[in-house]
């Protein structure tokens, strides 16, 4: 699994109409939400039987080099209900990287190893697969789907773990020019993930059911990270005044 923050020193300045409806598919009506600050979620369509695709997007008030400071600090930065440990690995992994993390007797149990099906996932080949598929890569940060093609040969920060065959997650904060007036930020977060628990005879009830949940809980997570980081940014502010 990938799961990366990708900003540039600005944020990229997009069509927000152009890329809601030509990559997400949102009409009119979930568009105008989005503008008026509503969070809006949606499961993207998908040719895997085995992948669920998930979109969401939240209107904030603070710019992207405060989102970038935040996120290098990993350790607060995703820690919340949904998260109750993180940490961060040393550029030279060691075993001392895990002291903080406590890890119940039945989810080692539960570990497996990782071709621990009959059918074997060839990673590459699947990843490769995702990357066609996020068509909103290849048109707006192709150097990034470059990135992941190339990686280990280049270097980014990336948070990764392992919970599916493949799975590929991109946050980012766009900018949208408003006539008039100061750019519009939106914080949008897409994700792939595939397993192939999820296929088979009751894929699509599988797929129907967590799905729904990976939704609900995307919203959740959207409303407490934008009221979270707005209320410490508008701190920020008043104590640099």
């Amino acid at each position: 699994m990938v799961a990366l923050l990708w900003l540039l020193a600005q944020a990229p300045v997009i069509d927000l109409e152009h890329f809601l409806g030509r990559h997400i598919g949102l009409d009119a009506v979930s568009i105008q939400a989005v503008k008026n600050g509503s969070i809006v979620t949606k499961r993207l369509p998908s040719d895997d039987g085995r992948e669920i695709a998930v979109f969401g997007i939240a209107r904030v008030a603070f710019p992207a080099e405060f989102l970038s400071s935040r996120f290098r600090n990993i350790e607060v930065f995703k820690k919340s209900y949904a998260v109750p440990e993180v940490g961060r690995f040393g550029e030279t992994p060691s075993l001392s990287d895990l002291a903080g993390l406590s890890v119940p007797r039945k989810d080692l149990e539960a570990l497996a190893a990782y071709e621990d099906k009959e059918a074997a996932v060839p990673l590459r080949q699947d990843f490769e697969s995702i990357l066609e598929a996020s068509s909103y890569l290849l048109d707006y940060v192709p150097e990034l789907a470059s990135y992941l093609r190339e990686y280990p040969d280049s270097e980014l920060q990336l948070y990764a773990s392992h919970y599916f065959d493949s799975s590929l997650g991109l946050t980012a904060l766009l900018e949208v020019e408003e006539e008039g007036q100061s750019p519009a930020r939106y914080l949008v977060y897409l994700n792939r993930s595939r397993s192939l628990d999820l296929g088979g005879f009751f894929g699509g009830l599988k797929r129907s059911v967590v799905g729904g949940k990976i939704l609900d809980g995307l919203e959740m997570n959207l409303l407490y990270t934008r009221a979270r980081l707005q209320a410490i940014y508008r701190q920020q502010q008043l104590l640099e005044r």
